[in-house]
C-alpha cells in the first residue's frame, strides 16, 4: 500500500492530477502545515514539499427542493465570502451545524463533514403540521423572539426549511369535526389560543366549529364528545359543577340543576361546566289515568315545596328536576250507574281548580 502511495505521489508530482469542473481536491502543505482546497477544472502539479490527501471528489450539489447538514463549516463574514487568515486556513466553526439550501455546487472545505447527506425538504399539505421545538433562544427569520424549550406548529400547505436551532418533535393533522361533536381539549400549559383567548394549564373546553381543526402545540384532545338528541320521547337532566352562563344565555350556579327538551334545542352537546345526570323519558297519561305531581316547578323555574298538583289524561310531561310522582300513575275509578264513591278532603280548596302550568303537551 505504501508503495501505490508512493508511486501515486511520483506520478501526480511528474503528469499532474486532473481535477474535472465541479470536483475539488485537498492538498497539505509540509512546510506550513496548512490544507487548501484546489478546485477544477484543472490539472494540478503538486510540489514536492505537498501531499495531496484525496482523490478528486464531486462538489455537492442542492437542488431547491434538497437541503443538507455540514458540521464544522468555514467562517464567513457579513457578505457571506468565506474568512481565510494570514496563513492561508479558513477558520471553522467547531461543533457547529448549518443547513444548507438551494445554491451553486459548492466543495468541502479542509475540515468540513457532510452530517447529513442531500435530503429532499418535507412537504406539508392542507391540515397537517409539524410540532417544533426550540433547543436554543434564538430570532427567526420573520423576526419572532424563540426562547429555549418553547413549542410550536409550522402548519402546511409549505415547506418546512429546517434549522439548526429548531428540533422536530412529530408531526400531526387536523382532527375533523362532524356536525353535533365536539373535541374536549385541554392545556398543556398556560398560552393563548388562535383566538387570542387565554388558557390555564389544565384548563378544559370544548370545540365545536364543524370542520378541520389543528390541535395547537399546548393543547391535547382528551375525548370527541357526541351530542344528545332531543324530541318528544328524549330530555336531558344537566347539572352545573360550577358557576358559568350555559349555551342558552342563563347564569347557572354551582349545584343547580335543570332540564333541556326540544323545546329548547333539538340537540345538546354538554359543555365542560355541565354534568349530565340522566337522559329522561316523559311521563305519558291516557284517558283513563291521571298521576299527583309532587312539588311542581312552575314556568319561571321556581319549585313550590310541598304543593300537589293533580294531572289527567291525555297529557304527556317531563319531570323536572325536584319532582316526583305521589304513588305513580293512577287509573280514574269507573262508575257504573248505580254506584259512587266516597271522597274525604285532606285540606281545604276549592273543588274545579286547574292546573296552573303551561308544560305539558297533548298526545
Amino acid at each position: 500500500m505504501e508503495v501505490i502511495r508512493f508511486l501515486a505521489d511520483r506520478i501526480s508530482a511528474l503528469f499532474g492530477v486532473s481535477v474535472p469542473p465541479y470536483h475539488f481536491i485537498h492538498v497539505l502543505d509540509n512546510k506550513t502545515n496548512v490544507t487548501r482546497l484546489v478546485t477544477g477544472p484543472i490539472t494540478f502539479y503538486r510540489k514536492s514539499h505537498e501531499k495531496i490527501l484525496n482523490l478528486a471528489q464531486r462538489m455537492i450539489t442542492v437542488t431547491p427542493k434538497e437541503y443538507c447538514i455540514i458540521s464544522n463549516p468555514v467562517k464567513t463574514d457579513e457578505n457571506n465570502e468565506v474568512v481565510v487568515d494570514d496563513l492561508g486556513q479558513t477558520p471553522l466553526a467547531y461543533g457547529d451545524l448549518e443547513y444548507r439550501f438551494t445554491q451553486p455546487s459548492f466543495p468541502l472545505y479542509p475540515g468540513e463533514e457532510i452530517m447529513q447527506e442531500v435530503t429532499t425538504l418535507t412537504v406539508l399539505g392542507q391540515n397537517k403540521a409539524i410540532l417544533l421545538s426550540a433547543m436554543v433562544a434564538f430570532k427567526s427569520d420573520d423576526g419572532v423572539d424563540h426562547v429555549a424549550g418553547e413549542q410550536w406548529l409550522f402548519e402546511g400547505p409549505g415547506v418546512y426549511r429546517p434549522r439548526k436551532e429548531v428540533e422536530v418533535l412529530s408531526t400531526r393533522a387536523a382532527q375533523i369535526i362532524y356536525p353535533n361533536s365536539a373535541l374536549l381539549l385541554r392545556a398543556l400549559a398556560d398560552f393563548k389560543d388562535k383566538d387570542d383567548r387565554k388558557h390555564v394549564y389544565g384548563e378544559e373546553w370544548l370545540v365545536k366549529s364543524v370542520g378541520a381543526y389543528m390541535v395547537g402545540a399546548y393543547e391535547e384532545v382528551v375525548d370527541v364528545i357526541q351530542a344528545y338528541h332531543l324530541d318528544e320521547k328524549t330530555a336531558l337532566h344537566v347539572k352545573a359543577k360550577r358557576t358559568h352562563v350555559d349555551d342558552f344565555g342563563k347564569r347557572r350556579r354551582h349545584g343547580e340543576e335543570w332540564l333541556i327538551t326540544h323545546l329548547d334545542a333539538e340537540s345538546h352537546i354538554p359543555s365542560v361546566d355541565e354534568e349530565v345526570v340522566q337522559v329522561v323519558s316523559p311521563i305519558v297519561l291516557s284517558s283513563n289515568t291521571y298521576c299527583v305531581l309532587c312539588d311542581p316547578v312552575d314556568d319561571k323555574g321556581v319549585p313550590k315545596i310541598g304543593k300537589k298538583v293533580l294531572i289527567q289524561g291525555e297529557k304527556a310531561f317531563f319531570l323536572m328536576p325536584g319532582e316526583c310522582l305521589d304513588d305513580g300513575i293512577k287509573n280514574v275509578y269507573v262508575l257504573g250507574q248505580n254506584e259512587g264513591i266516597i271522597l274525604r278532603a285532606m285540606e281545604s280548596f276549592q273543588d274545579g281548580n286547574t292546573v296552573g302550568l303551561s308544560r305539558f303537551f297533548i298526545l
